[in-house]
């Protein structure tokens, strides 16, 4: 259940982002738009961006260090 929840926070994450790439494209089109505007939510896109791959990459370790935890736990056998 917990693992479903992660993913779950993942996923959120990723929505999230496609959302803001999808504001900041259709911005970009919009000629009126003012500048600051659009390089505060590439800013913002990007510090998404990089936190959804830290998430990843933490889930990924937990990942690994269950299975190396499985594998010690073998070898004690």
């Amino acid at each position: 259940m917990r693992r479903k929840d992660n993913l779950t926070k993942i996923l959120d994450v990723l929505l999230f982002v496609l959302r803001i790439e999808n504001m900041h494209h259709n911005l970009r089109n919009n000629l009126c738009v003012n500048h600051s505007v659009l390089w505060d939510l590439q800013k913002l896109k990007l510090k998404l961006t990089l936190m959804n791959k830290t998430a990843h990459l933490l889930f990924l370790l937990k990942s690994n260090l269950l299975q190396l935890k499985r594998l010690l736990t073998l070898l004690k056998v």
